[in-house]
């Protein structure tokens, strides 16, 4: 799959599961990060697979349509579309998933990650537009 592709892939997913548009350009700069949206990417010395670098707790990990999709159910226990704060619930997923809220992970956490998920706006926003065409 192309970035392209691996892109409109997490946008319908997004809007399959009532993500707003800046909630799901969020989850595509995470992408981005993590793995540059190429579903072959292997991190942490071969700990972390995958579009969204996930560890052996994620069944199917190496599939991309099941890596986007274990994401997303993930994503959908930490406050999904109604989380108030779409980056701190990505950052608590990421980063702390283990602990009991968002606002916890993120003081206990490792907060350049946030920082690190942010850079991959621009080029994330661009790839919303060509892809949804607004």
């Amino acid at each position: 799959s192309t970035q392209r592709e691996v892109a409109a892939r997490i946008i319908w997913e997004a809007h399959r599961r009532g993500y707003s548009r800046d909630q799901a350009i969020a989850i595509l700069s995470t992408g981005l990060q993590e793995s540059k949206l190429d579903p072959r990417a292997i991190g942490g010395g071969g700990a972390w697979h995958g579009i969204f670098q996930q560890d052996a707790g994620y069944a199917g990990r190496d599939d991309p349509n099941r890596n986007i999709g274990e994401f997303f159910k993930r994503l959908g226990d930490k406050g999904g579309p109604q989380s108030p704060d779409i980056w701190k619930s990505i950052f608590w997923l990421q980063q702390r998933p283990g602990d009991p809220s968002a606002d916890l992970a993120f003081s206990r956490g490792r907060q350049d990650y946030l920082t690190e998920i942010q850079s991959q706006l621009p080029r994330s926003r661009s790839l919303y537009r060509e892809i949804t065409g607004i």
